[in-house]
């Protein structure tokens, strides 16, 4: 009768430490789901190297859009973890797009490098 209650008392923990582990896989799984990322970047005159302020910056497809600051500087958020294309435009400039992958184990931070159409 004592082994039988033994038993059944470590039936009882196993499966209780199993429903726990789920539970905190589950969690974890949800937090990354619901984490939002940022993209942040520089952009810069292709030949001279100087900073490019007022540049639009667009991720296609949503309604993401950013201008560069005074050090040619942007940041976006609230994007998720995925493939996003990415768009830059200023007059007297080639527009230019590139492919970014988010996620939230590498963060991204880019240098764009735009064209001078008199170039």
């Amino acid at each position: 009768m004592m082994k039988t209650k033994i038993l059944f008392i470590g039936l009882i923990l196993i499966f209780s430490v199993n429903i726990f582990a789920e539970n905190n896989k589950e969690k974890k799984k949800n937090a990354v789901i619901n984490t939002t990322l940022e993209l942040n970047g520089k952009i810069v005159d292709e030949t001279t190297g100087e900073v490019l302020t007022g540049v639009k910056v667009q991720i296609l497809g949503n309604s993401f859009v950013t201008y560069t600051d005074f050090d040619g500087n942007f940041k976006i958020n609230g994007l998720k973890s995925g493939n996003y294309k990415l768009s830059t435009s200023l007059i007297s400039y080639v527009s230019d797009s590139e492919e970014i992958f988010l996620d939230t184990e590498n963060p991204v931070n880019i240098e764009i490098r735009l064209k001078s159409v008199n170039q």
